[in-house]
């Protein structure tokens, strides 16, 4: 699997399968489903680590990537055409950079600040991917959604049902596998969400890595009562790692990026095990440092 992510590590899949249509991603599902075989399934692999052992589990590449502009509301008034909003369909595996230009030469706004991401909608919708900068998060634009649940059933959502969070939608919790997404969008001026959008990707230029990387691996803290801390506030991962002097910190082939501390790194054969080491010595860190534990966002998937 280490061909199929980010990060290039991890063990192989049992059953590897790529499909390009909905239709089919639903049939495998259900073929897997009757004999009783669990599923994975993949976007472009940025956000996850494989564990070393692979995937005990049939492993599906969602290639599924049509979307289109289903609708635009508004009204007609003196011959004026006055848009209002727009619906914008998107299938999971629609790779997210060309979804966010597409909208942006549309004249659409709310998904801008999205451009120079890695992965697909789906994993950005499940991650609830995000802008830090201005707290701008994918989840803002999602209208309706249809998912596959357990039972095989096709379900058609509305936003309500991923009760977004930081980095995280009820995704991760339910099982359900999103199937597409519809993004309610607002006309804005061309010139103005290039210029946010550009923005956003010197942002990402700057802060993210370039290396094999495994993205966004702690949360934010909410400290009340912080050892060796100012004030009781919301504190960054970025600000405790500077404050306990371990950006850059490696295990093995394992590394947190200097350049971001959200990133581990893969420097030389990184495995899980370099990984999850790691991790556990950051925070043995950060509690030895300042009293707290950190959240962690990725677990190994197997």
């Amino acid at each position: 699997m280490s061909a199929h992510t980010t990060f290039r590590s991890g063990g192989p899949a049992q059953v590897y399968l790529e499909v390009d249509s909905v239709d089919d991603l639903i049939k495998a599902c259900s073929i897997a489903r009757q004999n009783n075989e669990s599923v994975k399934v993949l976007g472009a692999g940025s956000s996850i680590i494989v564990s070393d052992k692979g995937i005990y589990s049939l492993v599906i590449k969602n290639n599924c990537r049509r979307f289109e502009m289903l609708s635009m509301i508004g009204r007609v008034a003196n011959t004026k055409v006055d848009l209002n909003q727009a619906l914008v369909f998107a299938e999971a595996g629609v790779i997210l950079n060309q979804l966010v230009r597409f909208t942006l030469d549309q004249g659409l706004g709310g998904l801008e600040y999205q451009l120079g991401l890695p992965g697909t909608v789906g994993g950005a919708v499940f991650m609830n991917a995000n802008y830090p900068k201005e707290e701008k998060h994918i989840g803002d634009a999602v209208y309706r959604a249809k998912i596959l649940l357990a039972d095989g059933s096709v379900q058609e959502v509305d936003s309500t049902y991923f009760h977004f969070k930081f980095n995280k939608s009820a995704l991760s919790d339910t099982g359900a596998i999103l199937l597409s997404v519809i993004f309610r969008l607002f006309p804005m001026d061309k010139k103005a969400l290039w210029n946010k959008a550009t923005e956003a990707i010197n942002y990402r230029n700057e802060t993210h890595p370039k290396e094999k990387a495994l993205g966004l691996t702690f949360r934010n803290l909410s400290i009340e009562n912080p050892q060796n801390l100012l004030a009781a506030n919301q504190y960054t991962v970025e600000y405790l790692f500077d404050r306990a002097g371990i950006k850059g910190k490696h295990l093995g082939g394992a590394a947190i990026s200097a350049v971001n501390p959200r990133y581990f790194l893969n420097m030389d054969s990184a495995s899980e095990s370099d990984v999850l080491s790691l991790t556990a010595s950051i925070k043995q860190d950060i509690e030895k440092t300042f009293g707290l534990r950190l959240i962690i966002d990725i677990a190994p998937v197997e």
